[in-house]
């Protein structure tokens, strides 16, 4: 359209802890290989995975849990898109990835809890590497410590941004209306994350779905 566009985009903040210990042979029971709960009060989603992984002198058990929680809306990471001079050339996006101070709160209190979770799941896990302010790694590295035994017990961060869940780049209520028609372009509609006012605590998925059903029925009945 030729005139920048300023905004705020949101993503998923995801942390995880995962934890290891040597098992003497494949014969322990692992009753739920996966896991899923919910914790509204810190406006999150929880996945546990528990598995062995075999080695020649018996089994490594992995316990490895996860959170998905919704980036603060009104902190959000400024989004600034620029267009093209020309019509030949391309524009430029940029975007300054932030965490605010709320969200750095909620995500130890959420790291702590899934150090309480672990610690409690069947089969006691290592004790001694509990941290009360959590650590990070970089989750590759974390995971590969912890898998061939050089650590047993880390907590880790996805970086913000590297979810590919992000939202908010053309909100319901603004750029595009309740219709989700795109504002002053008649026949253009946007679906997707793109029109979630924030990314919330869940894949996007079903939502991007139900969206484009609720479209596709909305254009039907206009012919």
């Amino acid at each position: 359209m030729g005139e920048p566009i300023a905004g705020k985009i949101t993503d998923h903040h995801c942390v995880g802890v995962v934890s290891g210990r040597e098992e003497s042979s494949l014969g322990i029971e692992v009753k739920q290989p996966m896991g899923y709960l919910r914790w509204p009060d810190l406006r999150c989603n929880v996945f546990v995975q528990d598995e062995l992984l075999s080695h020649p002198g018996g089994a490594r058990r992995i316990v490895d849990a996860w959170a998905l929680a919704e980036q603060d809306l009104i902190a959000g990471s400024p989004l600034t898109i620029r267009p093209a001079s020309t019509r030949a050339g391309f524009g430029s996006v940029a975007i300054d990835t932030h965490i605010s101070v709320e969200d750095r709160q909620r995500l130890g209190a959420i790291s702590r809890r899934l150090d309480e979770l672990i610690r409690s799941y069947p089969g006691t896990m290592p004790g001694e590497d509990f941290e009360t302010q959590p650590h990070y790694h970089a989750e590759p590295s974390a995971m590969r410590r912890v898998i061939d035994g050089s650590a047993g017990h880390l907590h880790y961060r996805i970086p913000l941004g590297s979810v590919d869940h992000e939202a908010g780049t053309l909100p319901m209520g603004e750029l595009v209306d309740a219709d989700l028609g795109f504002t002053g372009f008649d026949g253009v509609y946007v679906l997707g994350p793109g029109v979630f006012p924030a990314s919330g605590a869940a894949n996007p998925s079903l939502t991007s779905l139900a969206l484009s059903n609720w479209l596709a029925q909305h254009l039907i009945s206009d012919l």
